[in-house]
Order: C-alpha cells, then structure tokens, then sequence
C-alpha cells in the first residue's frame, strides 16, 4: 500500500529460478511500466505473470520478455503453459502499448495462454515466443486484438504457429499475423469460430493452412 510512484521502467527479474508475478483470484489491478524477464515457473502456468480465477487485470507500457513455463533437463520434463503469461478461468486481462516476445512453454502458448478467459490487446505486439502448440497466443475463450502485431511465433509440435484458438472466438482487426511456424496446422491461426477485418495475414508456414 506505501508504493505510490515511479520512476521510469521497473524491472522484475527472476534469474530463471522464479515467476515474476503472481495476481491472486478476484483480484483487479493495473501494472504500467514494467520489465518482467528471465523469470521461470517450473511446477505450475504462467513463467514470467499468473492470472489467477475471477480476476481483472489491465496491463500497460510493459516488456514481457526470455521467461519459460515449464523446465526441461537431463532426466525430466514439466510441462506447463503460458511462457510469457498465464490466465486462470474466467478472468479478464487487458494489454495495451506492450510487448510479449522470447517466452517459450513447454506445453501450450508461449507467449500467452487465455485459457477459459477473456484477453483484450491493443496496439501491442506478441513475437518470437515458442511452445508445443499456440507459438504465441493460445487456448482461450475470447481473443480480442485491434491494432496488433502477431510475429515469428513458432509451434514446434502441433497446430497454431501465430494464434491458437478453437474452443473460442477469436476478433482479429487491424492487425498484423506474419512469419508464424506450426509443425502441424495453422501456421498463422488455427481457429473455429473467427472475425477477421482489416488484418493481413502473410507468410507463415505448416503442413496444412
């Protein structure tokens, strides 16, 4: 309650040893101005920000960067989703002006996983971030994006090398999905139920679509 102000960009590092942040359920706050990188969550979703059940959380001005779900060693692998950001069930989070780029999860999106949640992006960017399936943004209820850029994500061992999204819907508007990889379908989107308007979709690449 005593921090009031900033100055400049504030950065979280977890040195690979820890999640940057954790919001609890039925919780509703707004973080502007932050780093959060080099953040690792082993044994549970979300390596560099976890959603949690019921929660409303507006991001801004934020760097999302080199965070990992999920740990991959000698003898085991954990498999975890949400590289970059993981959402619990029916939570709200908004990102605007910000970047999601370099996350990687073991399971499912590496940038961001939605999961039985709404995500609304604007005027933000989701690139380099890898996983198993969804490269970038995967696995959610509602995927709403204006004014976005969705860039050189890669799914390495299944559909979605852009955005993932087949239990939902998706909005796409003014917006940009180019240079995704899936190993299997979808290399820029794989989808069921889609709006797209205004948006180019370019040179992304899979075995199917």
């Amino acid at each position: 309650e005593s921090f009031t102000s900033r100055s400049g960009v504030s950065i979280i590092d977890g040195q690979m040893t820890r999640r940057g942040v954790l919001i609890g359920e039925e919780v509703t706050v707004q973080i502007d101005y932050f780093t959060i990188q080099n953040c690792l969550s082993a044994d549970f979703e979300g390596g560099g920000m976890y959603v949690g059940n019921r929660s409303r959380v507006t991001l801004s001005h934020m760097l999302v960067q080199n965070n990992r779900a999920g740990k991959v060693d000698t003898f085991t692998t954990t498999e975890w989703s949400g590289g970059g950001i993981a959402m619990g069930s029916y939570s709200l989070l908004r990102i605007r002006d910000s970047r999601i780029e370099y996350n990687t999860a073991t399971s499912d999106a590496g940038g961001i996983k939605v999961g039985y949640s709404t995500l609304v992006m604007t005027s933000s960017v989701v690139a380099h971030n890898s996983a198993d399936r969804a490269g970038g943004i995967g696995v959610g209820a509602v995927i709403d994006l204006t004014n976005c850029v969705v860039a050189y994500n890669r799914s390495g061992f299944d559909y979605g090398g852009g955005i993932y999204s087949s239990d939902g819907v998706l909005t796409l508007k003014d917006s940009l999905v180019i240079g995704n990889e899936a190993a299997i379908g979808g290399g820029g989107i794989y989808g069921h139920d889609m709006n797209i308007e205004n948006s180019t979709i370019a040179y992304n690449t899979a075995q199917e679509g």
